[in-house]
Formats: C-alpha cells, structure tokens, sequence
C-alpha cells in the first residue's frame, strides 16, 4: 500500500466565512476541491489535518509532510502563523520546512505587509485573478470563466508538488557534488501558469529546478540568493510577460526584470558558464508603457543578449526548447562540426526570410564568384532542427548578412540581434563582419543605432545599382577581426 500524503492547513476564519450566496467557506471549498483533484491527479487520497485536530506539537511535526498556508492580509496581520506554525519553527530543521515543506496558498496580494521568517523562502502559489485594470481580485466562483482554467491548473500542479514532497527525498544542494539544475526565475502574476508547466516537464524527467521556492524582496539579499542558485546550474530561464511580479526593495524592476538584470550581471562579472533563454510571448504586448520599454531593451541592448536566446514560440514549443537547451548544455563533448573542417577560405552566413529569397539568390549568386562560401538558412523541416542549424551557422560564421527586402522589420531586428549575441553562442573564432542590406538605408541606421555604434553592423542600400560591388568591398575590408 502507498504512503498516504499528511497535508497541514492554516488559514484565518476570515478566509474561511460561509454565505447563504457561496454557501461554505473559501478553504473549506478549496480543500474539497484539493481533494479531489489530488485522488483523480495522483490516485491517492490525500489526508488533511487541522490544528484543532492535534495538541501534541511533536506528534503533528512527526506525521505532517506538507505544511499549506492559505495567505492573505487578514492572516499576516493576525499573526495567525505564531499560533498555528511553532511547533514547524521549533523544529531543529525548520529550513527544511521553510524551504520546502511549506507552500503558501496565496488567497490575495500581501504587498506591503511583513511576512514572518517561517513563511520567506517557500514556495508560493496565487489564487487569485486580476480584473482588466490589473486589480487583484478574489477568486469566488471556481468554475467562473475568468478564473477556472488559471485555477484548475494552479491546482494540479499543487497536488503534484505535494506528491513529490510526500513521496520523494528533497536533495540538500551540495557544492562538492553539484546536481543537474535549472535556473527558473519568477515571473508575473500572468504566466505564472506557464512558469508551472516548464518546471513541471524538468521534474518529469528528472530535474532539480531553482530556487525551490520564494527569494527574497529585499535587492541585496536577492543578488546573493540567485548567485548561490546559479552555482548549481547551467541553464537560466526567465519568463517576461505583461506584468512584473512583485515589487523588490531598492529596485525599480518587478521580480521578473530584477532577476533578468542580475543574471546577466553575474553571468558578465563571474563569467559563468551559462546559457540563458528568454520567453516574451506576443501577449507582453498588453504591458504598461513602461514595461513595455524595459522589454524592448532586453531586445536591443547587447548586454542582456550575451549567451541568450529570446523565443515568443507557443509555451509547449517553448517548453521543448527549454530541454533541449539543457540537453545541449550538459554534452560536454560537444563541438561544432563546422569548425572542424579545413578552412577554404572566409565564408558567409546569408540570412533572409522567404518573401526575399529570389533576392537572396542573386547575392548568393554573386558572392560566390568571388569565391566565398555561403551558407543560407532552411525553411523546411522540424522547427528545433531548424533552429539547431541556424544556431550552428551562427557559431562558425565569418561574415553574416541579414536581407531585408519584402520582410517584416521585427523579423529581421531579431536576426540582426541573433549576429550580436553569436559570440555568446559558443563560437570558437572571432566575427569578421556583420552586414544589414536593405531598401531604405536611413530607416535601418535609426532602428539599429546601437549596433552600429557599438557592434560594427553595416548598412548598404539593396536599392543601390551598385550595391553588390559595395557588398564586396565591405566583406573585403572587414578581412580583420570586429
């Protein structure tokens, strides 16, 4: 017979008020719901206990292996947790509890409010909704169509957290024997769904993924926590959508910006070895202006590109990127088949879209009478193949030229920037050139200010009767290294 799961709950009574219009309470519902989600999930029977049930603290502390605390403003403020959580702080291994014993089952936003030593560091589940002004908002109706898809996911994912702690040793993080981990930051309260999914597929294959919960809200100690987690990976995930998570002290970026920035920092400063992928699906475009500006310099500014990656692909293709990447990151016998062959002489990596590959062609064409190789992308096949061979070129490429003809100007703004970031991709030589040609030349140098300020991108205009003979020189006298 299967261990049967011993699951804790603490909550205020405000949280739990009956109504003739709801009928029971907020964590009576919740739980029913707990439950059966759990049986159906898991098929096992999940065993809640109260603390009216039990007066011996040590025989709970002995019997519980999760600890649910259903936050909200009423709790904190009662300091309900002094009465319900002493006999898990008493504990000689009350981190273990903190850590990962402990989930807060967050009921609304606490902002504001101090939250007690026991409750800083575990992690944290919202069940709560925001209306269209981004107001937090109670969940009341579980099956309401605003709220259910969001909730019902939240809870699976919760009942399969409780599993794994009740059923599977938690690893200590031991420096002398780093485990395979990941690096998932947290983000906004709208693709906290999403983060679920991701960290879902690591565990299902069996991987350790960082933080085990909730990192500080105060900037210093946050930079030392994520430096201590980044020990142990070799892989960064971030996941920046239209709202930016919860407010850190001495930061003017929401968490999910904060940890972005100091990842980067760490990665630049300490040069760790580390590869980082960044989702900002199309929906980011509902982001405040101000938002919206941050994010459209994690876009452009050379700095945040090192060693990155940036994807808007749907989450499930997201999801398999993100694996493949730590495959990838952990084949230490990986090389770049490219590099090993003998060198014939410079060669180009001609990146266009299909609308201008009639274009495309004509340059090919003539750059290769000149005798350079040229390699151009592929438009058929798997998506992750696809990509693989993008990202092979951009290692082993001399000189790269992006066409923009008939294409979209955000499409090619993204594979200017695939140019930049290529050093961070694990090339072994030096960029020799990097060439923009397109019909309106004066357009382009405004929208790539900066890498043409700082990272030696050239623009010639296609429009231009001699613009192959100009294309040429430049790959010419760019000979040397950028």
């Amino acid at each position: 017979m299967s261990k049967l799961s011993n699951v804790y709950i603490s909550y205020h009574d405000f949280d739990n008020t009956s109504s003739k219009l709801e009928g029971a309470g907020w964590v009576s519902r919740f739980l029913s719901f707990l439950e059966m989600a759990y049986e159906q999930s898991i098929g096992e029977k999940l065993n809640v206990l109260r603390k009216v049930d039990y007066t011996n603290d040590y025989k709970l502390r002995e019997i519980v292996d999760v600890v649910l605390v259903v936050v909200s403003p009423e709790y904190l403020q009662s300091k309900q947790y002094e009465r319900d959580l002493h006999s898990f702080a008493d504990n000689q291994d009350s981190e273990n509890y903190q850590k990962k014993r402990i989930i807060k089952i967050v009921k609304y936003p606490y902002e504001g409010i101090e939250v007690p030593h026991i409750l800083k560091g575990s992690s944290s589940y919202n069940f709560y909704t925001r209306d269209a002004e981004n107001k937090p908002k109670n969940i009341k109706d579980f099956f309401s169509s605003d709220s259910d898809a969001y909730f019902w996911m939240n809870l699976l994912d919760l009942c399969f957290d409780i599993y794994e702690i009740s059923h599977r040793p938690i690893p200590a993080l031991d420096p002398t024997r780093p485990l395979p981990s990941v690096f998932l930051a947290e983000t906004g309260h709208d693709l906290s769904v999403d983060r679920n999914i991701i960290k879902r597929e690591f565990h299902r294959i069996g991987v350790n993924v960082l933080p085990l919960g909730e990192l500080s809200d105060d900037l210093e100690k946050l930079e030392t926590e994520v430096e201590k987690c980044l020990d142990h990976c070799n892989l960064s995930i971030h996941l920046i959508g239209s709202l930016p998570g919860r407010k850190v002290k001495g930061s003017k970026l929401g968490i999910a910006l904060e940890k972005n920035r100091i990842v980067t920092d760490l990665i630049e400063r300490k040069k760790l070895n580390i590869s980082r992928v960044l989702w900002i699906p199309k929906s980011t475009e509902r982001a405040s202006e101000e938002l919206l500006l941050q994010i459209n310099n994690i876009k452009r500014d050379p700095k945040y590109l090192f060693r990155t990656e940036i994807f808007n692909e749907p989450i499930e293709q997201f999801k398999g990127i993100c694996i493949q990447k730590y495959k990838q990151a952990h084949i230490d016998s990986f090389k770049d088949n490219s590099l090993e062959k003998k060198d014939i002489g410079d060669s180009v990596y001609l990146i266009f879209n299909k609308e201008d590959e009639e274009e495309a062609v004509n340059i090919k064409l003539q750059l290769e009478s000149s005798g350079l190789k040229v390699e151009v992308p592929e438009f058929s096949g798997e998506l992750m193949d696809i990509r693989k061979r993008h990202i092979d070129r951009l290692r082993s490429f001399d000189h790269a030229i992006v066409i923009c003809g008939n294409t979209d100007k955000e499409w090619v703004k993204m594979k200017v920037l695939d140019t930049v970031k290529a050093p961070g991709l694990g090339r072994l030589k030096p960029v020799k050139s990097r060439i923009l040609a397109c019909h309106h030349p004066e357009e382009a140098s405004k929208q790539f200010q900066t890498e043409v300020q700082y990272q030696s991108l050239n623009i010639i205009d296609l429009a231009d009767q001699k613009a192959h003979k100009q294309l040429l020189s430049l790959l010419q006298t760019n000979s040397g290294v950028l």
